[in-house]
């Protein structure tokens, strides 16, 4: 164990014996993380969840009783930068406050993420105030404990490195949960996402979020929080953070709408903003859809956005010629979904002002009115589709300068000579990615579209295709067109051939990295020989 590199990957199974464990802790000083799993055997649908977090690199540690638990107490030597915990209320009634004896030895940690079906609030502000160092928080659980005290002041964890927070999947929150972060006023990072809130007081949220002082990033997804959020009293020039990045949804109920607008006004520095607008349980559709309107054009005053995504449910423009949107030159990347099937004049608005438009992402009607709006855009360097049906793609005319095209679930077959004159009509084509979709069911579509793209094509991709009929024929076609290709996968009933072209040019470049070496090695003896001649005084 000793020997054991820092950034192993180590698996400690529940079968190990309690001093294989003790031995295990007292040299668990050389990892970097270290995840506490107190998750019983009989809930494997939670432990499922560990996949998402996207652990990689981390030691975990499963205990099922005091016994094993008092084998990790006899360790002391547990220091580490990550902590994850993971324990339902069972564990919780059972071991009290005597897990937080553990952490007692953690305070050097730096990231802490806790998922819990029943939060202990004082447990979480007790173990919160023995991390001074902590920078990354995350939260996820089901409800939070209804038998807690409320807080008080000295609840309140003293945190002057944390940088980032994140709270989801809450089923009954109570605004107490944010009181804990209330002296916390330099994040950086604030995400809620999946939270139900039991009261219509959330003073501590929004305390939460405009008592920030550098604050750059914003999520708020999912929200019900009585269109309580954005309720601030005090005057939006008090605000002392510019944000970066924003992504706000809006169900109806979210968010007060009227406060929200007046917030964005004072966000001049947004990069990035991804907003989505669900009017579906809106109860006043008609006040809420005259705010959308506004904080569109607001969107496009801002000099310093560059990435713009939007996603409208039972909301667009009805009068086309009456929306006026200002120009915007400093857009590059626009995303647009209509969910419920409204009319484009939106949409139609957007691309008219936004002059240098670069990428363009399209999940909606496809209109003769928006087919003929892409000719336009001089710029257009990638477009994709979603929801694309047969007969479109032969529809479809940009400029020279579209050089990739995705699509994504289309359910209809498309027949070659969609994608031929597609590819006849935009020769300058450099990548192809198609994903959920029927197309290129045999080798002689992949003959066509290879024949079709010629020597520009470096990156072609099939994800989650149906296309069960292609062989090696379809992978030489694309070899034997396409000698630039850089990336070629295949859906294919031979596995092994699914990125043939691949690996041939990785072998291509190792050929010319051994030709290299040959030279350099000749030179050098080459080199020794002659200065062996001129020592020995024959030369």
């Amino acid at each position: 164990m000793e020997n054991l590199p820092t950034n192993i990957l180590v698996k400690i199974f529940e079968q190990l014996s309690n001093n294989d464990l003790i031995s295990v802790c007292r040299v668990s000083k050389k990892f970097n993380s270290v995840i506490i799993d107190f998750m019983a055997i009989k809930f494997p649908p939670v432990r499922i969840d560990f996949q998402y977090l996207h652990f990689n690199k981390v030691q975990k540690f499963t205990y099922k009783d005091d016994k094993d638990f008092n084998c990790l107490m006899e360790s002391t030597r547990l220091y580490q930068n990550y902590i994850f915990v993971n324990f339902n209320k069972e564990h919780t009634d059972r071991l009290g406050n005597k897990w937080l004896q553990l952490f007692k030895k953690q305070i050097n940690a730096r990231c802490i993420r806790i998922k819990s079906d029943c939060l202990d609030l004082q447990q979480l502000s007790n173990l919160l105030k023995l991390t001074h160092r902590l920078v990354f928080f995350e939260l996820d659980g089901y409800r939070i404990d209804k038998t807690n005290e409320p807080l008080d002041d000295s609840d309140v964890a003293n945190l002057p490195s944390l940088k980032h927070l994140k709270i989801h999947s809450f089923l009954d929150t109570t605004p107490q949960l944010f009181k804990i972060f209330n002296d916390c006023t330099s994040l950086k990072t604030i995400s809620l996402s999946a939270l139900f809130m039991v009261s219509k007081k959330i003073k501590s949220i929004n305390d939460l979020i405009f008592n920030q002082k550098a604050l750059e990033v914003l999520d708020l997804i999912g929200l019900d929080t009585h269109n309580a959020l954005f309720q601030y009293d005090e005057s939006m020039h008090e605000i002392k953070f510019k944000l970066r990045k924003l992504n706000v949804e809006y169900n109806g109920y979210s968010l007060n709408l009227e406060k929200f607008v007046e917030f964005l006004r004072h966000q001049k520095s947004l990069k990035e903003v991804k907003l989505a607008l669900d009017l579906r349980n809106s109860m006043h559709t008609l006040h809420d859809s005259k705010l959308c309107d506004e904080i569109i054009r607001i969107l496009m005053t801002m000099r310093n956005l560059s990435s713009l995504s939007l996603l409208v449910n039972k909301y667009s423009v009805k009068e086309l010629d009456s929306f006026n949107v200002p120009s915007n030159t400093c857009v590059k990347k626009f995303v647009f979904e209509n969910e419920s099937g409204e009319n484009n004049n939106l949409l139609l608005c957007m691309l008219k002002s936004l002059h240098n438009l670069q990428h363009l992402e399209l999940a909606c009607e496809y209109s003769n009115d928006l087919l003929a709006q892409l000719p336009l855009m001089m710029k257009l360097k990638h477009l994709k589709l979603t929801d694309y049906y047969q007969g479109l793609l032969k529809t479809i005319k940009c400029s020279d300068s579209l050089e990739s095209i995705s699509v994504k679930y289309c359910y209809t077959k498309n027949s070659g000579s969609d994608w031929h004159e597609f590819l006849q009509n935009h020769t300058n084509i450099k990548k192809i990615h198609i994903d959920h979709s029927i197309d290129f069911v045999d080798d002689a579509i992949c003959e066509l579209i290879a024949g079709a793209c010629q020597k520009k094509l470096e990156y072609f991709v099939m994800t989650d295709s149906v296309a069960k009929n292609i062989t090696d024929i379809g992978h030489l076609s694309f070899q034997k067109h396409c000698p630039n290709i850089k990336c070629l996968k295949l859906t294919s009933n031979n596995k092994n051939t699914t990125s043939q072209y691949k690996h041939q040019s990785f072998h291509d470049l190792l050929a010319n990295i051994k030709c290299v070496i040959f030279f350099y090695t000749f030179c050098i003896i080459f080199f020794i020989l002659m200065i062996l001649l001129m020592v020995n005084g024959k030369i």
